[in-house]
């Protein structure tokens, strides 16, 4: 039996490990229910990429010396939820294709650390103070507001928020405020 080329050995591990990575958590993720049983599933791109090369190496001794190396990348985006509520009502909530389109919410919630976003179809997410737009912010617990000198959030307020991920080990949906670039004219 002829012997095996080390690439083969190097080729057969990068792609094992590949299939390691990539299982069904990573395009469809874990269900959240949310507290008034609405069930939301996040849906996710997976893009990853592989590469590996190697040589054999002149040398003078008898046997020849091989040298080869490999590597995989892997990138996770959200692009939608699907939202089944308690009634058996099924929506789709997508996302765009970067994950950075605009979505109308209303702060649902208001903390010293940040705001509650529900959208329309009862996916609620949270701004933590580092995601709100620069400033200081203090919270006024009677009026239900997170103020700075520039912005203020109050309970009930319309807001346009992107979405930034989503935490299956604290089953929270991690929201941004949507700031449109300004146009140059």
């Amino acid at each position: 039996m002829a012997e095996q080329h080390p690439i083969n050995g190097l080729m057969g591990t990068s792609m094992e490990k590949i299939r390691e990575l990539v299982d069904v958590n990573t395009i469809i993720g874990d269900p959240i229910t949310s507290p008034d049983g609405t069930i939301i599933i996040p849906v996710s791109k997976v893009s990853f990429g592989f590469v590996a090369g190697g040589s054999d190496l002149p040398t003078k001794a008898p046997k020849e010396v091989f040298a080869g190396g490999s590597g995989a990348g892997i990138t996770i985006n959200p692009q939608a939820f699907i939202v089944v509520q308690r009634d058996g009502d099924v929506k789709m909530l997508e996302l765009g294709a970067t994950g950075n389109s605009a979505i109308d919410g209303i702060i649902s919630g208001v903390t010293g650390f940040g705001v509650f976003v529900q959208l329309q179809n009862t996916v609620e997410g949270f701004i933590s103070l580092d995601k709100l737009p620069a400033g200081k912010y203090k919270f006024d617990e009677g009026r239900f507001t997170l103020s700075s000198g520039k912005h203020v959030y109050s309970l009930g307020d319309k807001i346009k928020i992107k979405v930034d991920g989503i935490s299956r080990e604290i089953r929270r949906v991690n929201f941004s405020v949507y700031e449109e670039k300004a146009r140059r004219q």
